[in-house]
């Protein structure tokens, strides 16, 4: 008996839907010489667009990044061509197809339960310098020249900040340091003593932003109840981590409370009190990162009038809620762009941290700085016999603020959080009980217990709170990907997306704090959806 022949000319890709003459080419077509090339379309096929536009072949390798068309698709016969050069021992068959290349090399085009991205620290799973040719080309460059690392570094650093400038809509970086507990409030003092003595215009008596004796020698910063717990340094003394509040060092920083500025007078009644105590600024969150409570309009407005009423500096905590918030920085949002703050802290997902300035902001627009006439003023803070920032670190940060700005992560990140509340709402009502669901945007709080029914990687905030902090990738924008993860039937899901992308747990599913010591004695993970959880939080509930 003659072996089935397949009919070729009803063939048509199972991804993106192209019949045989639109894959192969009407001639090679015509002849019948097909060689199984339908079959490798089929196994590296990207699918169709949101606009139902056929995407077909990657016009670039994922793991090498070379482009393989210099316009248009690639052929099939190129594609495996150069991967079975570029990866010999993942070799393409049914079994292993685009979808298990991009798990391995593109890790960010596929949805996750993953919600904790090491504490916030990781913005995206995109490799960011490797993907720069220009940046990974200085980092090949400086790693193989210490020397020049070190003095080409300080003339990036301008091209850095420049970036960096027109990502933040303005906000200059200043200093940088390795964790962003280290800008205490006597990096600040100095730091606002550095803007005065350098002011490119002459200062009259009549400025208010000079800081008196007291101020100087004090160099308190209060800090506004539920907002600003660092890790080290009197500030940790408002820490949800118990470590970090037997350990903070003193004077304890001044507590504003939210009653406080109700209004501006009220607020301008509480700051002269603290000012007439060396108080020299106010640090906020924009977001509360005890508990997820954004600022209210009215509470921003009325402390920043507040502020520069009486020539106090305000000072904001972007670390967490950069880019997440739905804009670069998070009091650039509609409702809280009509105030500029006086100093940005920024770093984790950054990779770097540090202390910006905004030139037009509260009390600092006295000073007559510009975008222009800073750079003395940077020079000057920059001369010192240690590298002003670590030259990998510099060019990472770069490659991330590069990678935000032209894949608009901002508004990525309204989308995933707008797709993760419906996910949350969905849960709701299968479950059949209330989220208590807090935050703004991609930054988003739960309580404990609530969060913990869900089997996902969160961030501890406390005794009581979970954080969901998602990586800020392609593979979240599409709602029915993520919300197949949550759905009863999940299980499958879950664990098929787990092997292929080869992620171990790394928190627990019930506190949000990372896993210690080997599974089995520390922690065990669940069979059926593949997280952890401490044994000592399972023995207490």
């Amino acid at each position: 008996m003659p072996p089935k022949t397949i009919d070729k000319s009803h063939w048509r890709c199972s991804q993106c839907g192209r019949s045989g003459p639109e894959v192969i080419g009407k001639r090679r077509f015509q002849t019948g010489s097909w060689h199984g090339e339908n079959l490798a379309h089929e196994r590296l096929c990207q699918g169709r667009d949101p606009e139902d536009r056929p995407l077909g072949l990657p016009p670039v390798c994922p793991a090498c990044r070379k482009r393989l068309a210099c316009d248009g698709e690639p052929t099939t016969a190129v594609w495996e061509g150069h991967w079975k050069t570029c990866q010999p021992r993942y070799r393409l068959s049914d079994s292993f197809t685009l979808r298990h290349i991009r798990a391995i090399f593109e890790k960010h085009q596929l949805p996750t339960t993953n919600m904790n991205a090491d504490f916030g620290n990781i913005l995206t799973r995109q490799a960011t310098l490797v993907d720069d040719r220009e940046l990974s080309k200085l980092a090949r460059k400086w790693e193989m020249d210490p020397l020049a690392a070190i003095t080409e570094a300080k003339t990036s650093l301008v091209q850095y900040r420049t970036e960096f400038s027109s990502f933040f809509n303005g906000a200059v970086p200043l200093t940088f340091h390795s964790h962003v507990s280290d800008v205490s409030p006597q990096v600040i003092g100095s730091t606002v003593r550095s803007l005065i003595k350098t002011s490119p215009v002459r200062l009259s008596t009549g400025f208010n932003g000079f800081l008196s004796e007291k101020q100087v020698y004090t160099c308190g910063v209060a800090v506004l109840a539920g907002s600003y717990g660092a890790g080290c340094g009197p500030l940790a003394s408002t820490s949800c981590v118990p470590y970090h509040r037997q350990v903070a060092s003193r004077p304890e920083p001044e507590i504003l409370r939210l009653k406080d500025i109700v209004s501006v007078t009220s607020a301008c009644k509480s700051l002269s009190i603290l000012k007439a105590k060396g108080v020299i600024g106010v640090a906020v969150e924009m977001v509360s990162s005890s508990n997820g409570r954004p600022l209210k309009p009215d509470e921003w407005a009325n402390l920043a009038k507040a502020c520069h009423s009486l020539g106090l500096y305000l000072i904001v905590d972007e670390a967490q809620t950069a880019i997440r918030c739905g804009a670069p920085f998070a009091h650039q949002l509609p409702d809280y762009a009509d105030h500029v703050p006086s100093f940005v802290i920024f770093g984790k997902g950054l990779r770097t941290s540090g202390l910006a300035t905004c030139v037009n902001g509260v009390t600092v627009s006295h000073l007559g700085y510009n975008q222009l006439n800073l750079g003395p003023m940077l020079e000057l803070i920059d001369a010192r016999y240690s590298e002003v920032i670590n030259s990998h670190v510099l060019l990472q940060s770069w490659s991330i603020i590069r990678r935000a700005a032209s894949e608009n992560w901002p508004q990525r990140a309204e989308r995933i959080g707008s797709n993760l509340r419906q996910v949350l709402k969905d849960v709701q009502q299968r479950l059949g009980h209330k989220k208590h669901v807090r935050g703004c945007a991609a930054f988003i709080f739960l309580n404990r217990n609530e969060a913990a029914e869900l089997c996902t990687e969160a961030a501890s905030a406390g005794k009581s709170t979970m954080r969901w902090l998602p990586f800020l990738d392609a593979g979240l924008e599409d709602y029915q990907s993520v919300s197949s993860l949550f759905r009863a039937s999940a299980a499958s899901l879950r664990e098929n997306l787990i092997n292929i992308l080869s992620e171990e747990p790394t928190a627990c599913v019930n506190c949000g704090e990372s896993l210690k010591g080997p599974e089995d004695k520390q922690w065990k993970q669940c069979k059926t959806c593949s997280k952890a959880f401490c044994l000592s939080y399972k023995e207490e509930g």
